[in-house]
């Protein structure tokens, strides 16, 4: 299996405090947003194989990217991360094989950083997954985006396996069992 792009990338529009997150849902896309998405997605990946060190030019990097952007398996299901006042925070983008979940992607607007949010999306993430009959979800996450890393480890992914470049971390595959 190829990495799955998983990268908490936060950044948006306005400040934010904790009691304007309490209601937190996924927004079903249009065609248009989606089509945004994907072309964020292609460019924000390539970034990231690059910063890996993973190639030694931006735009092989991106041009790696957009084909593996493309390989996410259908169906895939885009979300915006929004609030019952139309807020839109970001997006978060899966994948379903069978009972299993590959997280893609979360994309949180920047002004949102530390504010509690990619928890919440996580857990929404979780119980809407186990809503479907869903028993695992799978990530990668680049070994330099230790913010995510982080993250996932104090929400129990744990890793699954780990990839390096001349004994120099690259990423990790983690998953997380969420229905027993």
């Amino acid at each position: 299996m190829k990495p799955l792009f998983s990268i908490l990338f936060i950044s948006c529009l306005l400040h934010l405090n904790a009691s304007e997150t309490s209601s937190l849902f996924f927004k079903q896309i249009t065609s248009q947003e989606a089509c945004e998405i994907q072309d964020h997605l292609i460019d924000f990946y390539g970034k990231e194989l690059f910063k890996a060190g993973l190639f030694e030019d931006l735009n092989t990097a991106k041009k790696a990217g957009a084909d593996e952007i493309q390989e996410i398996k259908d169906p895939g299901y885009y979300f915006m991360i929004s609030n019952d006042s139309g807020a839109q925070y970001g997006y978060l983008v899966y994948s379903l094989n069978n009972q299993v979940a590959y997280l893609e992607s979360i994309y949180l607007d920047e002004t949102y950083r530390g504010q509690g949010l990619g928890i919440k999306s996580l857990q929404l993430l979780e119980e809407t997954l186990t809503d479907k009959g869903v028993q695992t979800i799978k990530l990668y996450v680049f070994a330099h985006n230790t913010v995510a890393f982080s993250l996932y480890v104090r929400m129990g992914y744990e890793i699954e396996h780990s990839y390096f470049e001349d004994e120099r971390p690259i990423g990790h595959h983690m998953k997380k069992d969420i229905k027993l």
